[in-house]
């Protein structure tokens, strides 16, 4: 009794630090809720959303911003109807689609998704200091990976030779941890201390390592993107060319550690991925391991050439999009639609794609509108954003360059930034002049 009187007599503190360490999670998603495994940030989401339910304050939050919980909700209510839709079509059809476990479970996904994105935005618009503190916790989060510089938990941390970290697939992990030294920067620029800046500065090379060990050009790329962006901001609507340097020397000085930091016997891999060097190529696998990297276990690398070209997929799955515009619900992949000469396309590889393919155009325009209304509210106030701010808004738009290669509808991470960013927006448009809950 006197532990639950605590967490009620404290509520508004103990949310923040629960949040805190639940974006500190989002770097773990290994386990399976079908083994009885509920991964800890969803656990922790769904103790903070009951803690603030029973919340009196929060009904004045929820008054406040009515009008714009109302509409997402109603967007994201038929976003997942679409899909449902399509679901029951594509069964009335007998396309092939399996009605399991696993369907209910991407149902459950979606809402569960839909949930953090606005919880994440209520709670940062209501204090917004959970934004440094929610960045801070995301930037020392692969701090958890670092067993992997010492050649322990190659079982656990790496998929096929490429560093995965807890996200189990090294593309996933590798978008993750774009977003992270997009954090990382901001937090540089945003530091008046030279000591915290060495040490920000150490700790983005090992970040660095991480992304080029996980071998994603998706991930690369979307990074590229970020710093093209928010330099763009910062020369136009800030005009301050300073910490465009600072943005690129910071960079460039992080991915050249990183490199050298990187396990040997992985460089000629990154290079072949980057430049096209045609080392691996040239080398059989076993020599490879022999000669750069002693024990280690072939079983774990990826074979180097795939039989599934990215644009062949966009362009296999976009007919079939055409061909079905209400789509086929979840599952999709199981159907005898989606095996071409012989084999089954395994993703769509891209986010727009994946949307359209199980909500059909409906789904996608819905999701269309979401983007749209997200980020009109935010440019309207982009000139008086600070560093940790932008960074989010950059963050965001570079997660969506990552998933133009990978499907990534269902991933939390990419709903909670969604909700930093709803969050940022309301902060800006609607200062609040209530008291925080958290």
């Amino acid at each position: 009794m006197k532990f639950c009187s605590l967490i009620y007599n404290n509520k508004p503190q103990i949310i923040v630090w629960l949040f805190t360490v639940a974006a500190f999670l989002l770097i773990f998603r290994l386990g399976n809720i079908k083994n009885g495994f509920i991964k800890p940030f969803d656990f922790l989401i769904a103790l903070i959303g009951i803690l603030i339910l029973f919340n009196a304050e929060f009904k004045i939050i929820i008054q406040k911003l009515w009008k714009e919980i109302r509409d997402y909700l109603k967007y994201l209510t038929f976003l997942i109807l679409f899909i449902v839709l399509g679901q029951i079509l594509s069964y009335l059809r007998s396309d092939g689609s399996i009605i399991n476990f696993d369907l209910f479970l991407n149902y459950g996904r979606v809402i569960f998704n839909a949930a953090v994105f606005l919880l994440t935005a209520i709670l940062i618009f209501n204090n917004q200091k959970l934004i440094p503190l929610v960045s801070k916790a995301i930037f020392i989060s692969p701090l958890a990976i670092l067993p992997a510089f010492f050649g322990y938990g190659r079982e656990i941390y790496f998929n096929g030779g490429r560093l995965s970290g807890f996200l189990q697939d090294p593309n996933i992990f590798g978008g993750y941890m774009t977003v992270v030294f997009l954090i990382g920067l901001a937090l540089f620029l945003s530091s008046n201390k030279l000591w915290l800046k060495l040490l920000i500065t150490a700790w983005l090379c090992v970040i660095a390592s991480f992304n080029l060990w996980s071998g994603s050009r998706a991930g690369w790329l979307a990074l590229i993107l970020g710093l093209i962006i928010w330099s763009a901001c910062y020369f136009f609507q800030q005009k301050n060319l300073k910490k465009i340097i600072w943005l690129m020397m910071i960079t460039i000085l992080s991915f050249s550690v990183g490199f050298i930091i990187l396990p040997n016997g992985f460089k000629p891999y990154i290079l072949d991925r980057t430049i096209g060097s045609q080392i691996i190529q040239k080398m059989d696998l076993n020599e490879i391991i022999k000669e750069y990297n002693p024990g280690f276990n072939p079983s774990h690398y990826y074979g180097f050439i795939s039989n599934q070209i990215r644009t062949d997929i966009w362009k296999n799955i976009l007919i079939i999009a055409i061909k079905n515009p209400l789509g086929f619900g979840f599952n999709y992949l199981n159907g005898h639609l989606f095996i071409i000469n012989n084999e089954t396309i395994a993703f769509t590889t891209n986010i727009f794609l994946e949307i359209m393919i199980a909500g059909g155009i409906g789904a996608l325009l819905i999701f269309l509108i979401i983007l749209k209304k997200l980020y009109k509210g935010i440019k309207y106030v982009l000139k008086n954003l600070d560093d940790l701010k932008l960074a989010w808004i950059v963050a965001s738009l570079a997660v969506l360059g990552d998933l133009f290669f990978i499907d990534g509808f269902l991933f939390r991470y990419f709903w909670f930034i969604l909700g930093m960013v709803l969050g940022i927006q309301w902060l800006e448009r609607f200062k609040p002049k209530t008291e925080d809950i958290v």
